[in-house]
C-alpha cells in the first residue's frame, strides 16, 4: 500500500504528451458521451505472468487517485471465457506477418467475442444497471534478466447492447532499471493502467483529483 502515492504522484503528471503508440480504428464520440456507468473488463492470455488480479489491483489504485466524471466499476468475477484468450486467434490484436494491424480481422474477433459471451455480459450490464462496457486486453512480455518489458493492447468499449463505439491499439517496448522480476512486473504494471487511464481521460470518464 505504500506504493500508492508513487503511483498517484505520477499519474498527476498528466497525460497531454503520451508514451504510448496508441492508434484509433473506431470512434462514436458522440455516443460514447451518452455513456454514464461503465464496466470495465480486463482480458489477458492464459499464460501471461502477471495474474488477473494484479491487474485489477493496480486499476483500483490509479482510478482512486483520480476524479470519477461517470460511474466505473470493475468486472469482479475471474470468468474462463470472458477474462482469458487460449490462443493467437482468440486475441482482439490481430496482426499481418509484416507486423502491420489488422482492423477488419480485429473487428471480427471482437464481434465474435461479444455474440459468444453475450449472456454473461448482458448478465453484468443488466445487474449493474450500465450503459456500457470497457473492455481491455493485455498482452505482456517481460525480462528481468534483459531488463526489458513490452506489451500490446487493444481497448474496446461498447454500449449496452455490445455495439462497437471505439476501438483503438498499442504496442511499445521499454528498458527497465531493474533485476528484480517483482521490481520489473510492477513497473510493467504501472505503464499498462497509465495506458488505460489515457483513454478514461480522453473520453470524459475521469480527471485529475483537485489538491
Amino acid at each position: 500500500m505504500r506504493r500508492i502515492p508513487v503511483l498517484f504522484v505520477i499519474a498527476l503528471l498528466g497525460f497531454s504528451c503520451s508514451k504510448y503508440t496508441i492508434r484509433t480504428e473506431v470512434e462514436k464520440s458522440d455516443e460514447i458521451s451518452e455513456i454514464q456507468k461503465a464496466g470495465i473488463i480486463v482480458r489477458i492470455s492464459e499464460r501471461s505472468k502477471i495474474p488477473l488480479d494484479e491487474h485489477t489491483k493496480s486499476l483500483s489504485h490509479w482510478l482512486g487517485g483520480h476524479k470519477q466524471l461517470k460511474d466505473i466499476l470493475l468486472y469482479a468475477e475471474s470468468n474462463e471465457l470472458i477474462n482469458y484468450y487460449s490462443d493467437e486467434s482468440r486475441r482482439f490484436y490481430q496482426i499481418s506477418s509484416e507486423g502491420t494491424f489488422l482492423r477488419y480481422k480485429s473487428l471480427g474477433v471482437v464481434n465474435s467475442y461479444l455474440r459468444a459471451n453475450s449472456a454473461e455480459l448482458n448478465r453484468f450490464i443488466e445487474e449493474k444497471k450500465l450503459n456500457g462496457l470497457i473492455i481491455y486486453e493485455i498482452y505482456t512480455v517481460l525480462s528481468s534478466e534483459m531488463q526489458f518489458m513490452d506489451f500490446d493492447s487493444v481497448v474496446v468499449i461498447t454500449d449496452k447492447n455490445l455495439n462497437i463505439l471505439y476501438i483503438d491499439n498499442q504496442r511499445d517496448g521499454f528498458e527497465s532499471n531493474e533485476y528484480d522480476l517483482d521490481r520489473v512486473k510492477e513497473q510493467l504494471l504501472n505503464r499498462i493502467t497509465e495506458r488505460f487511464l489515457e483513454v478514461l481521460f480522453d473520453n470524459d470518464f475521469i480527471e485529475e483529483l483537485d489538491i
